[in-house]
């Protein structure tokens, strides 16, 4: 059990890599809540805040839209492959926690200004005949209207089943809060020069019943008209070195 947990743990935190499967997240979820009747969280100390509905965003979604990321120094390639309601469907997701494989299919969604995540469910391959199924969750990663050190907040709940006979499933509650750290005017990334640039903190805990809890943060700059250039996670630095946007919606 102990090698189990300390798997699951590594993947709570956002920087997993997912590719994409043949099972879609089912109808249903939506901005308001997600499996499980958790909330996505509305954000706090946002009420004052106003919405961007003007002037592009900051991940512009397209079919076709590509970002390729080095990571540590290889290269992932993440694109936009489909769009299914207001969802736009990668054909990979970068970053995943080491030790453990996985397909998923993981969804961006754009509400005024909020920028919301949603991952379906996680089949795993323990390896020596052991496999696990993760529920799916959805979450708010970035709101691109709200001043520097405003907050959001927000969780859900994520089950883990076992293929081995007589393993009880694990549930794990996972809570997040988003800061914004600076508004730069410009970055240079790679020998790239980038605009309008965010500076936003991830903070990830997850619980697990009988276990002490963990925590991760993940630091993010995301440019206007471009979208994520460059995050830091576990002291590794992964950045754009290239993209190509068809359009800026």
């Amino acid at each position: 059990m102990k090698k189990i947990s300390i798997l699951l743990l590594l993947l709570f935190a956002f920087g997993v890599s997912f590719s994409s499967c043949t099972k879609d997240f089912e109808d249903g979820l939506n901005y308001s809540g997600f499996n499980n009747n958790e909330n996505p969280g509305n954000g706090d100390n946002t009420e004052n805040e106003t919405t961007n509905d003007e002037g592009g965003d900051y991940w512009p979604t397209a079919i076709g839209n590509q970002w390729i990321i080095d990571e540590n120094g290889s290269e992932v390639s993440m694109k936009m492959i489909a769009k299914e309601g207001d969802y736009y469907k990668f054909d990979q997701f970068s970053g995943i926690g080491d030790g453990v494989s996985g397909t998923a299919s993981v969804y961006l969604k754009k509400v005024k200004g909020d920028y919301l995540l949603k991952v379906d469910a996680l089949t795993l391959d323990y390896g020596e005949g052991m496999s696990a199924k993760m529920s799916g969750y959805e979450f708010i990663l970035f709101k691109d209207y709200l001043d520097v050190n405003r907050t959001w907040t927000g969780n859900f709940v994520q089950t883990t089943s076992f293929s081995m006979e007589g393993l009880p499933s694990v549930t794990m509650n996972i809570s997040y809060t988003g800061t914004i750290l600076e508004k730069i005017s410009s970055v240079n990334i790679e020998n790239n020069t980038y605009k309008d640039v965010i500076k936003f903190k991830f903070h990830q805990e997850a619980k697990i019943l009988g276990q002490s809890a963990t925590s991760n943060d993940t630091e993010y700059w995301i440019a206007k008209n471009i979208g994520i250039i460059k995050y830091t996670r576990l002291g590794i630095v992964s950045s754009l070195v290239t993209y190509d946007i068809k359009n800026k919606n």
